[in-house]
């Protein structure tokens, strides 16, 4: 097969739109610090993007899947990014152009190189590439520094497929006496899985409730990432030592404690 694929003229004159993109990416630490969600096209190869903790980053390409041909995903390890899921829409028509969409959590600290290789695989021979999307990444930090650590807490959990879940809590406030444009940074690193260790990092804002579905007196910690529809929420233990993950209708959880998310204060 030749050097191109039938899609290729929209590949032609490819741009990048980095100057831009950096510009949003440098309003993000003023903006609420919610996570954001950054898309990229085919426009914006070989790019570069700035990213903060928990942010995600969609790539959506264009992808005759027909022809054999898909978009294989291509990161280095360690990497600032973990995948997220992959998506594929057909065409709509005989004349249209299949898509594939990868999502990706900024989940850690770090610089790297997402690269996309249009390729057809074949037993026993050497893939059959045409095209390739590369985009370098930069993480930074989501520490807010306008704000006060007011907690940090750590826990592992038992994990089904890997050697254990280690979940870190930091919450932000003004100050101790002031909670206020609080903050939460969360990352859960699921250690020595089929992959190796895989990180994912959300952020949002945190309240304390007074109250659980069982003990109206309980003091609850939730977290909001942005959509009450994906709050987590903690309860806090005697001594303020520790918290404890409730299920979706602040229920305790049923399960023994090493299969819970407990997490004890550090600092």
């Amino acid at each position: 097969m030749s050097g191109e694929f039938p899609f290729s003229q929209q590949f032609r004159g490819w741009r990048t739109r980095a100057p831009q993109l950096l510009l949003l990416a440098s309003l993000l630490p003023s903006a609420p610090l919610f996570a954001k969600t950054v898309s990229l096209t085919v426009t914006d190869n070989n790019t570069t993007i700035s990213l903060i903790e928990g942010d995600t980053l969609v790539v959506t390409l264009p992808s005759p899947i027909a022809n054999s041909y898909k978009w294989q995903l291509q990161l280095g390890k360690p990497s600032p990014l973990s995948p997220l899921q992959e998506t594929s829409t057909p065409a709509k028509d005989p004349k249209g152009v299949a898509t594939q969409t990868f999502n990706f959590n900024a989940a850690t600290v770090s610089e790297g190189l997402l690269l996309l290789r249009f390729e057809r695989q074949k037993p026993g021979a050497a893939p059959e590439v045409t095209q390739t999307f590369s985009v370098d990444v930069a993480v930074s930090s989501a520490d807010p520094k306008s704000l006060v650590l007011i907690g940090n807490y750590r826990g592992i959990t038992i994990c089904a497929d890997c050697t254990g879940i280690k979940t870190e809590l930091h919450l932000y406030a003004k100050s101790k006496n002031d909670s206020t444009d609080a903050i939460y940074i969360l990352t859960r690193t699921y250690q020595g899985g089929r992959n190796g260790d895989q990180s994912f990092t959300d952020r949002g804002d945190w309240v304390v409730m007074k109250g659980d579905a069982v003990d109206p007196n309980a003091t609850v910690y939730t977290l909001s990432p942005g959509d009450p529809q994906h709050a987590q929420y903690f309860v806090q233990q005697p001594g303020g030592v520790s918290l404890t993950a409730l299920d979706a209708q602040m229920k305790p959880i049923d399960a023994p404690p090493q299969y819970q998310t407990i997490l004890k204060r550090v600092q």
